[in-house]
């Protein structure tokens, strides 16, 4: 089932280093122009990453914090792993990424490297300074999985659920021509004859 935001999941992008990345950047521009609320995109200094980490889980405003750094495909390993740290490491999120990678840019994706987690209503990732990798992990494998992540996202809206076909009470619900259980809370009747002789 397709996630649908009621209302912009508010993001939070963090540089792992001195200045924005590049691919951090890329990665904005990406999300503002998909109506992605991208509420700050700012530096933060390698050891004051779990700090970071840490206010943006008791922000009641934010849906997700996507931590960029490292070098080529390859997330650098001390914010990969500040975010298993921080919540609830998604397993298969790492070799997903590196599949896509290698679909998309060949043999590189030996040394690609990415982390997803869950941590209450906050969903955390460390992608590498790519912005087309960022980018390609937003869109195919964060963003359809931020209600799955508690991410403050619902899915699809109940007008658009399937209708089930309604249930009048106290009819009885059949299976194998034996009754059930009566719906309704009346007493189930009797097996009927026919079924019971055979």
């Amino acid at each position: 089932m397709v996630a649908r935001p009621e209302q912009p999941v508010p993001v939070q992008i963090l540089s792992s280093g001195p200045q924005e990345r590049g691919g951090a950047r890329a990665l904005a521009e990406h999300l503002r122009r998909e109506g992605v609320q991208v509420v700050a995109s700012e530096a933060v200094a390698p050891e004051a990453l779990a700090g970071a980490l840490s206010a943006a889980l008791a922000d009641p405003g934010l849906g997700c914090v996507l931590v960029v750094s490292g070098a080529g495909l390859a997330a650098d390993p001390a914010a990969v792993a500040a975010v298993r740290a921080a919540g609830e490491a998604v397993a298969a999120f790492d070799g997903l990424f590196r599949w896509s990678c290698f679909q998309r840019f060949g043999g590189p994706a030996l040394f690609a490297s990415a982390a997803l987690a869950r941590a209450g209503h906050v969903a955390l990732a460390a992608l590498p300074d790519h912005g087309e990798a960022a980018v390609m992990a937003w869109d195919a494998l964060i963003a359809p999985n931020l209600a799955a992540l508690g991410a403050g996202i619902d899915l699809a809206p109940a007008d658009e659920a399937p209708e089930l076909p309604p249930e009048t009470p106290g009819e009885p619900r059949v299976e194998g021509g034996i009754h059930v259980e009566a719906i309704g809370g009346g007493t189930p009747p009797e097996p009927d004859e026919e079924h019971l002789a055979a």
